[in-house]
């Protein structure tokens, strides 16, 4: 595979990333305007699910679509629209019209602005992800040495935390010289990590907060939850907002495990566990971020906001489920759906003047339209598709060549497959090329045909991409009936009557190798 071909085909994953990152951006500003409205009201647990809500968003490739979902109406980024400004600037400059290049050999084709920035957003989640795994692999193998603590009153009183909280899991104690503030390590075989020395420094009141709040983070999950996101947190590492919403998740599990630690202390004691959380702070350093762990010590920043949650904290209230599953099922609803603007009227006029002339780019299509567009966005440029559209087998085929000159070809899941331009169509390529041209014109201008295939007609509709500038001829009764020749690397065919004129242009994605 070619540099080229790998760069193109980051271009639809990138977008995909850019239309998820973006409707996510708008969910995490919701979430934080929330949690400034609703301060004090919700517990750190509602503000956690929330924000595994807003990380679901961002995971999913693809969501029901429902215009319900007022994300549908917000504005486009211009790197996920059908072709950018800047793309088409890029592509300009890159490259003079395919008229001007000689086509002895098939001219450099340009690297556009959202290839580039596709190739860019794998090279940093590369890094990134190899910068995650080393280090959590290092700190594995260091910690994987260290011995179990086999202190009877610390196992005895690990016991009675875990019956408190109703943990069941084996969890081992290990006093680590690699770790500088107590952590909860792993999931699949859970251990709680102290630092050298910690089990003298502390009083066994201490140690039990200590112990308690790591089995909170085992009960709830949260190293697994860590995982997940920093897998989202990769893939989208270019989204500062993204950032934002992992720092704010990370501060709102804080505060749920230390809400459910306090539950399992007697009435008086959320005070002296607020007092161990300052004396921890000022003897002990937080531990390495890694998914993999989690801490007591998480976030230094969050002391005042922690130490005011515990000063109030009372085992009897909690956040009433009237409000807080309401607010969870909204931000549920518009995490888990696609926003779709409602399609355009029957009959509604499409959005570009029938008088001007566009320019065909083999590949990707015209300005108000390419290949991977969605089938909202065709009927947004088109209007609604008429009565004669159907479905042809696993493809979509909506039909506008009355009013447009145009037929596309949609995949079942309802992207642009082939823009196919007819007779009526005011558009032609950048060489001249045009429904009405002749079969020597179009060879000449495209560097002629590299072989010739004779083929019935299941030959010449097999749609045979795979191989660069071929000229099939379709017989019928001993009598050639039509022509197609195929330029699959720069992704475009030609369809050809009897006559040799060209009939119908058909735009796809092409086909480098």
């Amino acid at each position: 595979m070619s540099p080229l071909s790998l760069v193109e085909g980051l271009a639809p994953v990138f977008d995909r990333l850019l239309q998820c990152g973006w409707q996510a951006s708008v969910l995490i500003v919701v979430a934080l305007l929330l949690r400034f409205l609703l301060r004090g009201r919700f517990e750190g647990r509602w503000w956690h699910a929330m924000w595994l809500l807003v990380f679901a968003r961002l995971a999913l490739p693809w969501a029901p679509s429902t215009a319900l979902n007022p994300l549908g109406w917000l504005p486009t980024p211009a790197s996920a629209s059908p072709l950018s400004s800047v793309e088409r600037t890029a592509v300009e400059a890159l490259s003079p019209s395919m008229a001007a290049a000689p086509r002895d050999e098939a001219p450099p084709r340009p690297w556009p602005a959202r290839q580039l920035l596709g190739l860019l957003w794998l090279a940093g989640a590369m890094v990134m992800a190899a910068g995650v795994v080393a280090g959590v692999v290092r700190f594995w193998w260091a910690v994987s040495h260290e011995r179990l603590v086999t202190d009877h009153a610390v196992l005895e009183l690990l016991e009675d935390c875990k019956a408190k909280l109703g943990v069941r899991t084996v969890v081992g104690v290990v006093a680590s010289t690699r770790i500088s503030g107590p952590a909860l390590f792993g999931f699949v075989r859970p251990r709680i990590l102290l630092p050298a020395g910690f089990m003298q420094a502390v009083s066994p009141d201490e140690l039990r907060h200590v112990l308690l709040h790591e089995l909170a983070h085992l009960k709830r999950a949260d190293v697994l939850a860590g995982w997940f996101a920093c897998l989202v947190h990769i893939a989208h590492w270019w989204n500062p907002l993204v950032w934002l919403a992992q720092q704010r998740m990370r501060a709102d599990r804080e505060l749920a495990c230390d809400a459910m630690a306090l539950r399992a202390l007697a009435p008086g004691e959320p005070q002296a566990y607020g007092d161990t959380v300052i004396r921890l702070l000022e003897r002990f350093a937080p531990a390495r971020s890694l998914p993999t762990l989690t801490g007591i010590l998480e976030d230094q920043s969050l002391l005042k906001r922690r130490i005011t949650m515990i000063a109030r904290f009372d085992s009897r209230a909690s956040t009433p489920l009237a409000l807080a599953l309401p607010v969870l099922a909204v931000m549920g609803f518009l995490a888990l759906t696609d926003g779709r603007a409602a399609a355009a009227a029957p009959g509604a006029a499409p959005q570009y003047s029938t008088s001007e002339t566009f320019v065909i780019r083999p590949g990707q299509g015209i300005d108000s339209i390419a290949v991977g567009a969605t089938v909202e966005q065709v009927e947004r440029v088109f209007g609604k598709a008429t009565p004669e559209s159907r479905s042809e087998g696993k493809m979509i085929w909506l039909n506008y060549r009355r009013e447009t000159g145009v037929d596309l070809l949609l995949t079942k899941e309802g992207r642009v497959h082939e823009i196919r331009f007819n007779k009526g169509f005011a558009g032609r390529l950048a060489n001249g090329i045009q429904v009405g041209s002749s079969l020597d014109e179009v060879l000449a201008k495209s560097g002629g045909a590299k072989k010739s295939v004779e083929a019935g007609r299941a030959g010449t509709h097999a749609n045979d991409r795979g191989a660069d500038r071929v000229l099939y001829k379709q017989v019928r009764d001993g009598t050639t009936a039509s022509f197609k020749f195929v330029d699959a690397e720069s992704g475009i065919l030609y369809w050809f009557g009897p006559d040799q004129l060209l009939t119908q242009i058909v735009v796809f994605a092409p086909n480098r190798q």
